[in-house]
């Protein structure tokens, strides 16, 4: 999900380790980009561990993007739900509104995944 039109391209331009390619192409300063990957290889969990956004990463000055100044911070961390693993990357511009960020949050929080192989109805009806 972002604020501004993804568009695909074969290659990525505005490269950012994690990034799902090429989705940087476009961002303004205001934009919001947010990507949840699931790990293909990862060995099954029960533990439950939170979505965190930790802006531990920045962009510095040197760094070969074409994003970089429009960027305040972006984040790439792990996170288990029932029992899958995950990634949550988010690219947050300089100049997001309050909102915009509030809005984010809401939208991570809203978030609920299934154990593998079960469908809503499956789960609705053991319910």
């Amino acid at each position: 999900m972002a604020t501004y039109r993804l568009r695909y391209e074969r290659r990525a331009r505005c490269y950012v380790g994690g990034c799902p390619t090429p989705s940087l192409h476009g961002f303004r300063s205001t934009d919001i980009l947010l990507s949840i990957q699931e790990r293909a290889h990862a060995k099954a969990t029960t533990e439950n561990v939170a979505i965190e956004l930790r802006p531990r990463q920045t962009l510095r000055p040197g760094f070969n993007s074409c994003a970089r100044r429009r960027v305040a911070w972006y984040a790439f961390n792990a996170f288990t739900q029932a029992g899958r693993s995950f990634y949550v990357f988010a690219v947050v511009g300089k100049r997001a509104t309050a909102a915009t960020r509030r809005e984010l949050r809401r939208l991570l929080d809203s978030l609920h995944f299934r154990p593998r192989g079960t469908t809503a109805r499956s789960t609705d009806a053991a319910e």
